[in-house]
């Protein structure tokens, strides 16, 4: 890993409990429309990895609803000791592909990358997604989320961290995928999710407004329609 990248990790939150809980409320709608609709049909044992799972958060998470086989990867140290403190699962600080020597070929039900993926150095992204195939068991998931290069606003996400380097579309993933060692791939928007009166409002708005509008221009200007224009979207991998 290039150096201003890992000193940009080692700045990350990380003396108290203000990181983790404000990043467990702020993901907690998202953390849900995973669990619900990619994981919660494999049942509480599955046997689950996260990569660049931060302080832990969505283990943690994973934790509250009963699953127990859960394990945890980050770049930043900080962050998993200070999620060591709260998470019962286990935490390992250290690079992906150096952890993932360690674990066991078809012993995966399950793999998630939430907003990691735009961090990846486009050279390696080939052999992580083959090498997570070998990890999974047959019909294990690979599930990720990350930045649409398809949304116009794209750039508030893909500019907002000096340590991403690329944003990827359906398309694309899908082309690593069926390269790599997967069965199936299919993908879902992302948000807004509904949590009250007001995330209501904004998902009626998108729906009935502001995603017609960047359709037709899609379709005037390329002669075609587009699928997914949220500016973060998930993917779903089936070896």
């Amino acid at each position: 890993m290039e150096d201003y990248k890992q000193e940009f990790f080692d700045q990350y939150k990380q003396e108290d409990d203000e990181g983790f809980y404000s990043t467990l409320e702020s993901r907690k709608q998202l953390y849900s429309y995973i669990e619900t609709n990619y994981i919660s049909n494999m049942g509480n044992e599955g046997n689950i990895l996260e990569l660049g799972c931060g302080f832990g958060t969505f283990i943690y998470f994973l934790e509250q609803n009963g699953y127990t086989k859960l394990t945890g990867v980050d770049a930043s140290k900080g962050q998993i000791e200070n999620g060591t403190k709260k998470v019962k699962g286990k935490l390992i600080a250290g690079d992906a592909l150096e952890v993932l020597k360690d674990i066991e070929d078809e012993s995966l039900d399950c793999i998630v990358m939430i907003d990691v993926l735009e961090h990846i150095k486009v050279d390696y992204v080939s052999t992580l997604f083959r090498t997570l195939a070998t990890k999974l068991k047959k019909g294990g998931r690979f599930i990720t989320h990350q930045p649409n290069a398809l949304s116009p606003i794209v750039g508030s996400v893909l500019m907002g961290d000096l340590t991403h380097e690329f944003a990827y579309t359906p398309e694309l993933i899908s082309l690593l995928g069926k390269s790599n060692g997967y069965s199936n791939v299919s993908f879902s928007e992302c948000g807004p999710y509904v949590h009250g009166i007001k995330s209501m409002v904004r998902l009626l708005l998108w729906k009935l407004i502001v995603k017609p509008m960047i359709r037709m221009i899609y379709l005037v200007d390329a002669g075609g329609c587009i699928p997914i224009l949220t500016r973060n979207f998930y993917a779903v991998l089936v070896k």
